[in-house]
């Protein structure tokens, strides 16, 4: 079902940091209270790396003073030129910053899509549900079985129907390991549903907030979230290049519900 291989994608790529979600969702409360890291000096130095050279983008902080004595403090990003000559100029800081925030746009998501997207994941989450517990059942059926076997051969053992101790132990371990296996399928049955049901969940909130959550949140959380949507973004003739990450690359292209069910691959973009 592509519904269900777009949320099985998702559910493979480490794109959505539980961590970023209890940061965000913390911060959304009014009462919450809670500690981060303290503030890095440079809150996009080391995110972008330069789009002519290849080099990273380092800042700095320079100040201007007017004629009244007032002095003012900015923070420009440039390529550290590393390898030599490199022609890019540097951009302030609260330019590079509105760029970034405009690219959280492209994924946004409108109140009635995602409220669709809901009742599908719903309907999607309803029926693996079905389906995991026919395979629970097999499994927990096979595991008895197996567990039956294994206290047989031992009490066979015990009476002395097993001669040959090698060939008792070389069976009870086959039994045990495939115990094992069984044993681990079910564990992850019992997670498999209700984590791509949550994963889906996060990502729908961050399609709907990003922008607001990157504007409003502190520089750790900001930082979280340009990984978080992208991986790989330039900076090159003062504008910002980038590629999202999986799945927001999909949630990017697809504007209307239906497109939701196809992949697509990454393209580097500008925003101006």
């Amino acid at each position: 079902m592509r519904w269900k291989g777009l949320i099985e994608e998702s559910k493979h790529e480490p794109t959505i940091d539980k961590r970023l979600f209890d940061l965000v969702q913390k911060k959304l409360s009014d009462n919450a209270q809670f500690t981060i890291k303290p503030d890095l000096d440079f809150l996009y130095k080391g995110l972008l790396k330069c789009g002519s050279c290849g080099m990273n983008i380092t800042a700095e902080e320079r100040e201007r003073c007017q004629k009244n004595g007032n002095v003012h403090h900015y923070v420009y990003y440039h390529c550290t030129k590393s390898q030599g000559n490199c022609g890019q100029k540097h951009i302030e800081e609260k330019d590079l910053e509105n760029q970034l925030s405009e690219m959280f746009k492209s994924f946004f998501l409108e109140d009635k899509q995602v409220e669709e997207i809901k009742s599908k994941l719903t309907e999607l989450y309803d029926e693996d549900n079905k389906y995991q517990t026919i395979q629970e059942k097999a499994l927990k059926t096979r595991l008895t079985k197996l567990q039956n076997e294994k206290k047989s051969i031992y009490k066979r053992m015990l009476m002395g129907d097993v001669d040959d101790k090698e060939t008792y132990l070389e069976v009870k371990n086959d039994l045990q390991n495939e115990i094992s296996q069984v044993q681990d399928k079910l564990l992850q049955i019992t997670d498999h549903s209700q984590n791509w049901f949550d994963q889906s969940s996060n990502l729908l909130y961050l399609a709907t907030h990003a922008q607001e959550l990157f504007l409003e949140g502190t520089k750790e959380e900001k930082q979280m979230l340009i990984r978080c949507v992208s991986s790989n973004l330039f900076l090159k003739d003062k504008k910002v290049e980038f590629s999202f990450n999986k799945p927001f690359e999909i949630l990017s292209q697809t504007p209307k519900l239906s497109s939701l069910l196809l992949g697509h691959d990454s393209n580097v973009r500008p925003y101006s």
